[in-house]
């Protein structure tokens, strides 16, 4: 099966950044899009250039215009990201220009390579809108959240951007000369460990400097050309904390003369063909059938007695099958006589539901009362999840019908008081839906791509988002890592792309996400930006438990600024007669798990990539003060009483010992300690609650915690923690009914954003469900967006690297679990899906297989001894 993965080819140019293709090197990144006014668009951006306001901003725009215009309407183009090599590609025009664009992946520096077969005139311009002091207020100020609704005698203000002197190029930079970060440390007490954090924001500098041989002076901001055949732009960046500004500029010399064509292309190249090598998935799907469960088929009601059909009903078919038209016009037979109430106890028997493997055909004659609500007409789904079908009809006559995470509907279709025909058909072959009203079609859609395509397309263009945004020095922001464009593109308010929902801090559970799919990908060394931030944090954080708490060791905000604090609006501006410990954020205050969680990703760290030294340079500095924490404030009398305490941001109140500290703790320690035998820790292991379960209708089922009042605050599944991320059930191992009644019985179900479900379905072999789940995610991106992996905003923002990440997870789990030495192969894979697939486990493996026609065709481990470890299924047939 193939390995490389596919171009993405555009043959139209955009309208404007809604329309840009990510690109980067993991340091340096850019958001680029061609115009038909002419103009080729880069939105630069660093994962390092913090404001004095501790908000991530752009570099700025390029701007790259041509005469005569090759981008003009009805000219040829073509638009490619040449996913192998890492460059994006554009040839354009009758008398073609063809540009190369990348990031040289050993430097911060941008490059735009252009040959023409008729002379061109170009012009490169610097854009920037930061262009006077400006004070944050309002909406914008959240976009900081570290300063977020600041009050009025707090000022939190971002300086303009400056123009250098460069007699042959374009130099500009942002310069911090304030900072909130004082301010920040001795509004939450910590203002003597000032030291401890250091200021990472005063004095920080960023910017670039845009050059192109043969190209002369346009103003302070611009280079332009004479006609010419061949052109080079180059943008070397560059972000240090310095002593001033001509430090920087001397800096950034040394950061462009690094790199120098041909030598920058040939090794991006290499790099990109490198990681491609690495691990790949590729599904081959051609159909999408309707997802099983063991539900009966219900009539005018839903599986949770809701959605009752008001009015009338009759003369219901259903066929295990996509009918033909002419088929379906012959199923209709004539209305009913008289108007007779429904009622869904009267509805014929289900009995053995089919499955619907050839598709499904569903009809109905319907007569909606006056002033009904919602109603189901045929339901056969778990409510509110994606594992079944549904067709219904809405307050306002629209006629609804729902397969998987896929909806159909036509409007205005279904009037009250008035015998209409429905029905509704599925054709699994390229996912075609279709609605028919008396016979007649309304409405149709099917998938432009097949499930494998889209599939294989999303796992990797969100794997080529987190390496274009991964290498730099603070981890992936989890709410558009480098890739936000102005926020009016993704429904947000009309402010300008500084601008990002939930700010610049770091939310722990969201930040995690696409670190841990970075495991069985092999992509070990993006994650040392996460590890590097959190291990930096931790001599404040170490003096913020001591002044707290009067404990030892360390914890982490689950929301926290990068160099170690919490926001100012969750800790609480009004601090009048509260003590320093007193934060003022029901949300995380008293959450712990940040810290367990963390030392359970470095231990798989360790355990995929067999780095030795990582246990005494990071993961032992990190576990020590993490479990002293907990051992000095939470142990009692022999016992270890986690309290206050919360279940994540669900369940607030009366929690005494939450599943994602204790599970955590009963993850990391065995694991710890097999390499560091300590006696405190096994005395901390030997005090440890056992993990939080009750009783449910005679059988045992995870709980969020040993006591909790059951009031929900959000949406999260603490219970399910237990199995995700900590991994203490599984498949094949003891008690899985009991994380598998956890799952069936949870509050909330998503399929976008940051919930696990997806994960929590493949590592429970619910196979059926991980599929339907899998390809919702896919069908995520933002409609607004063209490039298709630009998700959300869902939760956070857009692109969502919280999605994208679980996707990733969801997928990966589906075709690899590992537990101990056991390697699982294909333990929740669709028995009629194809796959090829190299992916990591631990103990530096590699496992590939080929899946073929309900078989396994090759499998091969490297290294071979690994092979003995490999649990491979028996996959139903086909």
């Amino acid at each position: 099966m193939q390995q490389e993965p596919t171009d993405l080819v555009w043959t139209t140019p955009s309208r404007d950044a809604s329309g840009s293709m990510p690109i980067g090197n993991g340091e340096l990144g850019a958001n680029v899009w061609v115009e038909e006014n002419g103009d080729l668009l880069l939105l630069l951006s660093r994962t390092d250039s913090w404001s004095e306001a501790n908000r991530l901003l752009k570099l700025g725009r390029l701007r790259v215009h041509m005469e005569p215009n090759p981008f003009a309407a009805g000219q040829p183009f073509r638009q490619a990201l040449v996913l192998q090599e890492g460059r994006l590609e554009v040839t354009a025009g009758s008398a073609p220009v063809s540009l190369r664009i990348f990031v040289d992946s050993d430097a911060p520096v941008l490059y735009v390579i252009g040959t023409c077969e008729e002379p061109v005139a170009v012009r490169a311009h610097l854009e920037s809108w930061r262009t006077q002091r400006r004070r944050l207020s309002g909406e914008e100020l959240k976009s900081s959240w570290t300063m977020r609704d600041a009050p009025e005698s707090v000022q939190v203000a971002e300086s303009a951007d400056q123009f250098l002197e460069d007699a042959s190029g374009v130099s500009w930079c942002h310069r911090n000369e304030d900072s909130i970060v004082p301010w920040t440390l001795g509004h939450q007490g910590l203002g003597e460990f000032a030291d401890l954090a250091g200021d990472p924001l005063l004095g920080r500098t960023f910017g670039g400097r845009l050059r192109a041989p043969g190209f002369a002076k346009d103003g302070a901001k611009g280079l332009r050309s004479g006609p010419t055949r061949a052109f080079v732009l180059q943008v070397a960046t560059h972000t240090a904390v310095t002593g001033d500004r001509t430090q920087w500029q001397e800096e950034l010399a040394s950061v462009a003369a690094r790199s120098a064509l041909p030598g920058a292309a040939d090794r991006t190249a290499a790099w990109w063909r490198e990681f491609w090598q690495r691990s790949w998935i590729v599904v081959q799907a051609r159909s999408l059938p309707v997802p099983r469960n063991d539900h009966p088929l219900r009539m005018g009601i839903d599986g949770n007695g809701q959605n009752r059909w008001l009015g009338a009903m009759g003369a219901f078919f259903c066929a295990d099958i996509a009918l033909s038209d002419a088929a379906l016009r012959a199923a209709i037979r004539e209305p009913p006589d008289a108007v007779i109430p429904f009622d869904p106890a009267l509805a014929p028997a289900a009995g053995a539901a089919p499955r619907f493997e050839r598709g499904i055909t569903v009809g109905a004659w319907v007569y909606p009362a006056s002033g009904a609500g919602p109603g189901r007409i045929f339901d056969k789904i778990t409510a509110g999840g994606s594992d079944g079908f549904l067709l219904d009809r809405q307050p306002d006559g629209t006629l609804r019908w729902i397969v998987g995470a896929r909806s159909l509907s036509a409007p205005g279709q279904v009037p009250a008081e008035r015998w209409t025909h429905v029905a509704a058909r599925y054709e699994p072959e390229h996912g075609r839906m279709s609605l028919f009203v008396n016979g007649a079609l309304v409405s149709e859609d099917r998938l432009d791509h097949t499930p494998g395509q889209t599939l294989t397309r999303s796992y990797a263009l969100q794997r080529w988002m987190l390496a274009c945004g991964g290498r730099g020095a603070y981890p992936i922001k989890f709410n558009g890592s480098i890739f936000t464009v102005e926020p009016r593109h993704a429904g947000g308010p009309d402010f300008d792309p500084d601008w990002r929902r939930w700010g610049g801090d770091f939310w722990w559970q969201n930040t995690r996400l696409p670190y841990h799919a970075m495991l069985a990908s092999g992509d070990f060394e993006l994650m040392a930006p996460l590890f590097r931030m959190y291990g930096g944090a931790l001599p404040l954080c170490g003096a913020r438990a001591r002044r707290y708490y009067g404990a030892e060791g360390a914890y982490f905000p689950e929301t926290m600024t990068h160099f170690g604090s919490y926001g100012n609006g969750d800790y609480g501006w009004e601090r009048a007669g509260l003590e320093p410990g007193k934060v003022l954020c029901p949300w995380w205050e008293y959450a712990w798990n940040q810290g367990p969680e963390l030392v359970a990703l470095m231990l798989d760290y360790q355990d995929y990539a067999g780095d030795d030294e990582f246990l005494q340079r990071e993961l032992l500095p990190m576990a020590e003060p993490v479990l002293r924490y907990f051992e000095s404030r939470f142990l009692k009398e022999g016992r270890l009483v986690v309290q206050p305490t919360q279940a994540l941001e669900t369940h607030w109140y009366e929690v005494i010992n939450d599943m994602p500290s204790v599970a955590g703790l009963h993850a990391v320690l065995p694991r710890l300690l097999a390499r560091e035998p300590r006696a405190e820790w096994q005395r901390l292991l030997a005090a440890l609650p056992p993990l939080p379960v009750v009783e449910r209708d005679g059988a045992r089922v995870l709980a969020a915690a040993e006591r909790f009042q059951a009031t929900r605050q959000n949406c999260e599944t603490p219970e399910l923690y237990a199995l995700w991320p900590f991994r203490l059930y599984g498949i094949g191992r003891p008690r899985l009914e009991e994380a598998r009644r956890a799952y069936e019985r949870r509050h909330d179900r998503f399929s976008a954003g940051w919930p696990q479900d997806g994960q929590f379905a493949a590592l429970l072999g619910l196979t059926e469900e991980a599929r339907a789940n899998l390809l919702a995610k896919a069908g995520n991106s933002h409609p607004a967006m063209r490039f298709p992996a630009l998700w959300g905003p869902n939760f956070d923002w857009c692109p969502d690297q919280c999605h994208g990440a679980n996707l990733m997870l969801t997928l990966q789990l589906m075709l690899l679990q590992c537990h101990g030495d056991e390697i699982r192969v294909l333990p929740a894979w669709p028995a009629d899906w194809d796959v090829s697939f190299r992916l990591h486990a631990p103990g530096r493996t590699q496992v590939e297989c080929v899946y073929r026609d309900g078989k396994i065709e090759t499998l091969q481990v490297t290294p071979p001894q690994r092979r003995a470890d490999v649990v491979v299924p028996e996959m139903p047939a086909r």
